[in-house]
């Protein structure tokens, strides 16, 4: 595989484990989730404003290699769900993984914004840098406020059969 390739493969990965967090989180809420970082050890879990700011480092590392990584296509076969984003970074449209995970970034980036809300009430105030963040990100993504069909059915999406393997 060439440097690229690699880019585009840790890009890729590191976008999927964050999606997979967010999941998580989402999931889990104020019960927190272990944030793994490698070796034997258990992974303390860790509290929802850690856990956001964590996935939101690791798509800033997975937006830095899929952006290295350029027009490379990933080096392996994607889902039929994920084959418009099989480029890791598209010269000519933000309809790649690049902008895939800027799209999850301005998701992360407003539920950290809202955080306060969640522990002060809804007399606190979300956080103005986390918002810029968000719309920075979104700016960045695949998301095109054209209001048609076809804009609305960009994205990525798992396909399900009644075949056998599913």
């Amino acid at each position: 595989m060439s440097d690229k390739e690699k880019s585009a493969a840790r890009g890729f990965a590191q976008t999927l484990k964050a999606l997979e967090y967010m999941r998580l989180i989402e999931l889990r809420d104020d019960n927190g989730v272990p944030i793994a970082t490698g070796g034997d050890a258990l992974a303390p879990i860790r509290c929802k404003p850690a856990v956001f700011a964590a996935i939101s480092a690791l798509l800033d590392s997975a937006i830095t290699e899929l952006r290295a990584a350029g027009a490379t296509t990933v080096p392996f076969a994607m889902p039929a769900g994920w084959a418009a984003f099989s480029i890791a970074d598209a010269a000519t449209s933000n309809v790649d993984l690049a902008g895939l995970a800027e799209a999850l970034k301005a998701k992360v980036e407003m539920y950290r914004a809202f955080i306060p809300l969640n522990t002060a009430g809804p007399s606190a105030t979300p956080t103005s840098a986390n918002l810029n963040t968000a719309l920075t990100a979104l700016d960045a993504s695949f998301y095109n406020p054209v209001a048609t069909r076809a804009g609305l059915d960009v994205g990525v999406f798992h396909t399900y059969t009644t075949g056998a393997g599913e």
